[in-house]
């Protein structure tokens, strides 16, 4: 089939009707719900980043790859019973020392930075509450949403 080659946007044409079986010396995507081909398109838009030194930009570009590899909300597979939708992506700036979290429920993502927390012995566990209406309401920075905690009982030390 010699379909015609758009040079301006790099994309093949495929004329209305016909079947696209596969263009000579392309190279396609896999598009499922399955972990291997998400990893494949993961790998693959991760090598597309832009080099930057700008933390928001490269916080949304390994954002905007991760929104889409994740499984979409409400997917159901009774061929693939272990698959689930993606209910959290986070990403950790290492150099920055921030982590950023975002539930498929809500709109914003939230950050924790970790240079303004007391990791000491003895500082004590705090958490915060993410789902529901309150931890859907927030957005950025939520250090002072952090709430003094007792720990998980079956992970407490001594147990």
């Amino acid at each position: 089939m010699d379909w015609p080659y758009d040079f301006n946007t790099h994309f093949y044409v495929i004329p209305r009707g016909e079947k696209n079986e596969g263009l000579p010396g392309s190279k396609f995507l896999p598009g499922s719900h399955a972990s291997e081909d998400r990893f494949v398109r993961a790998s693959y838009y991760l090598s597309k980043l832009p080099e930057t030194d700008n933390a928001r930009q490269q916080v949304a570009g390994v954002f905007s790859v991760m929104r889409n590899v994740s499984v979409p909300w409400g997917t159901i597979d009774p061929q693939h019973p272990n698959l689930a939708p993606t209910y959290w992506r986070t990403v950790l700036d290492h150099s920055r020392k921030v982590y950023y979290f975002e539930s498929a429920l809500s709109p914003s993502i939230v950050a924790i930075d970790l240079k303004q927390i007391d990791f000491a012995p003895g500082s004590g566990i705090r958490s915060v509450a993410l789902e529901g209406e309150a931890g859907w309401q927030l957005q950025g920075n939520i250090n002072r949403e952090l709430k003094p905690a007792n720990p998980i009982s079956h992970l407490a030390p001594g147990k």
